[in-house]
C-alpha cells in the first residue's frame, strides 16, 4: 500500500532533473569516431606525399611525420575495434628486412644501410595503415579523391613554378639542367609520383566531370615531361597500352582483341617510332625545351647501359648473402670501377646488396602484388566498388607502370609507390555486402 510519502518520492523520481547528466559515448560510436581519424590521417599522409624536402636527418622528410601519425591513429583505432590486423605483404617485406640486416652485419653496417631498413619498416607500416583503415569501399574511394586532387594542386604548383622562373619552387638545379623536381629532389622520383597519380585520377575519375578530368590528365602530363624522365614517360605509355588492350579484350573478346594488337600494333610502334626520332633530333638543340629530356636519350642510354654492366659484374661477384643495403655505390668504389653510382635497377639491386634472400623475397612480393591485383579485379564489378572507385584496372596498370620503372630506378623505397601496393590490398580484401 503506497503511503503519501512514498508517492511524493516516485513523482520527484520521475520529475526530469534540471540538469542532465552527460551521455556516455556508446563503445560502438567510440570505434567509429576513431575509424573516422585513421581514414583522415591516411588521406592527409597521402595528399603531402610529395613534401619530401627539406630532407632531416635519416633521409627523413616533412611527410614522414604525417605518415607516423597515420600509423599510429590507425593501430588504436584497430585496437578499439578489436578488428583483425591486416598486414598485406609482411612476408616478404620482413624477409627482406632480415635479408639487408644479415648482410649489413656481415659487412659491418653502416648507418646508411641501418637507415634503409628503416625506411623498409616505414613504408611497408604506411601500406599496412592504409589497408586497415580503408576497409570499406567508401574509405577507399575517399584516400583516392584526395590522392588526385592534391596531386592536381601540386602538379599545378610545379608548373606554375616552372612557367614564372621560379627555380626554387619547381625544384631545377644546375646538375639536371631544365628537370623539374618540385619537393621531391629528384625529377626521377617526382615523375614516379605523377605517373601514379595520373592514373589513380583515372581509376577514382576525380574530377567527375570529363572535360575537367581530360584537363587533369593534360595537367600532370606536362608535369611528367616537366620533369625530362624517360623511364616515368616509358612507365606511363606501357601503362596506357595495358589499358587500351584490356578494353579491347573486354568490347571485342580476347581473341578479337588479340588480333587487332598483332594487325594494329607493329603500325603503332612505326608511329611511335617515328616521333620519338622525331622528338629526339629536334631535341639536340641546347636552346629546345626537349633537350634535357628526349635530347639526352642517347647520354642516359649510354649511362643505364654502363650501370648495368657494372652491376652485372658486382653480381657475379657478390657474396650469397649481400652486400649490405645502399652498399652498391661504395663497392663500385671499391672494385674503382669507372662509372659510380647507385644500381638504378630494383631487381639487381636487391640481389647485389641482399643476396639470395633477398631475391626471394622479391620474388615473393612481386607473386603478392601480382595476387592482389587479380582480386582487386574480381572486385572491380562490384555494386560499391563502382561507386566509389570507379575502374580499378588503372590501379592495377600502375602497377605494371611500378614494375617498369623499378628497371631503371629503386622504386621500393619510394613512399608512394607503397601507398599505392597499401590501396590495392585494401580493394583485394573489400567482401560484397
Amino acid at each position: 500500500m503506497l503511503t503519501a510519502r512514498s508517492t511524493s518520492r516516485i513523482a520527484i523520481a520521475e520529475q526530469p532533473s534540471a540538469v542532465a547528466p552527460a551521455r556516455p559515448v556508446p563503445h560502438a560510436e567510440r570505434r567509429g569516431v576513431l575509424a573516422r581519424m585513421a581514414t583522415l590521417t591516411v588521406a592527409v599522409a597521402v595528399a603531402l606525399l610529395p613534401l619530401l624536402r627539406p630532407d632531416g636527418p635519416g633521409n627523413s622528410a616533412p611527410v614522414d611525420l604525417a605518415i607516423i601519425v597515420a600509423v599510429g591513429t590507425t593501430l588504436l583505432a584497430v585496437i578499439a575495434a578489436r578488428a583483425p590486423v591486416r598486414l598485406p605483404y609482411v612476408i616478404p617485406v620482413g624477409m627482406l628486412i632480415v635479408a639487408g640486416g644479415t648482410a649489413a652485419l656481415l659487412h659491418e653496417a653502416t648507418t646508411t644501410a641501418v637507415v634503409a631498413l628503416g625506411q623498409d619498416l616505414l613504408v611497408f607500416l604506411f601500406a599496412a595503415a592504409i589497408v586497415n583503415a580503408c576497409r570499406t569501399p567508401a574509405e577507399i574511394g575517399a584516400v583516392l579523391r584526395t590522392w588526385s586532387l592534391s596531386a592536381m594542386l601540386w602538379a599545378g604548383v610545379m608548373v606554375f613554378a616552372v612557367a614564372v622562373g621560379d627555380d626554387g619552387l619547381a625544384g631545377v638545379t644546375a646538375r639536371t639542367g631544365s628537370r623539374a623536381a618540385l619537393t621531391f629532389g629528384d625529377a626521377n622520383l617526382a615523375a614516379s609520383y605523377f605517373v601514379i597519380s595520373l592514373l589513380v585520377i583515372a581509376a577514382a575519375r576525380t574530377p567527375r566531370r570529363r572535360l575537367l578530368r581530360w584537363g587533369a590528365y593534360g595537367l600532370l602530363g606536362v608535369a611528367i615531361l616537366l620533369t625530362g624522365s624517360l623511364g616515368g614517360m616509358l612507365s606511363l605509355a606501357l601503362a596506357l597500352g595495358v589499358l587500351a588492350v584490356r578494353a579491347l579484350a573486354r568490347r571485342f573478346g580476347a581473341m578479337a582483341a588479340l588480333a587487332i594488337v598483332l594487325l594494329a600494333g607493329p603500325v603503332v610502334l612505326v608511329g611511335i617510332r617515328g616521333a620519338y626520332d622525331a622528338l629526339t633530333h629536334g631535341a639536340q638543340d641546347p636552346n629546345s625545351a626537349l633537350h634535357d629530356s628526349f635530347g639526352r636519350v642517347g647520354t642516359s642510354s649510354e649511362g643505364h647501359d654502363q650501370i648495368l654492366s657494372e652491376d652485372v659484374h658486382l653480381l657475379a661477384n657478390a657474396s650469397l648473402f649481400g652486400e649490405g643495403p645502399t652498399s652498391t655505390k661504395d663497392v663500385l668504389a671499391r672494385e674503382q670501377l669507372s662509372y659510380i653510382k647507385e644500381a638504378h635497377n630494383d631487381y639487381l639491386g636487391t640481389a647485389i646488396e641482399r643476396g639470395g634472400l633477398g631475391v626471394l623475397a622479391l620474388v615473393l612480393l612481386v607473386g603478392s602484388l601480382a595476387m592482389r591485383g587479380r582480386r582487386a579485379l574480381a572486385r572491380a564489378d562490384q555494386p560499391a566498388m563502382v561507386a566509389s572507385v570507379p575502374a580499378v584496372p588503372a590501379l592495377v596498370a600502375a602497377l605494371v607502370a611500378v614494375a617498369c620503372t623499378g628497371m631503371f630506378y629503386e622504386v621500393l623505397h619510394f613512399r608512394h609507390v607503397w601507398a599505392l601496393f597499401g590501396i590495392v590490398a585494401a580493394i583485394a580484401l573489400v567482401r560484397e555486402p
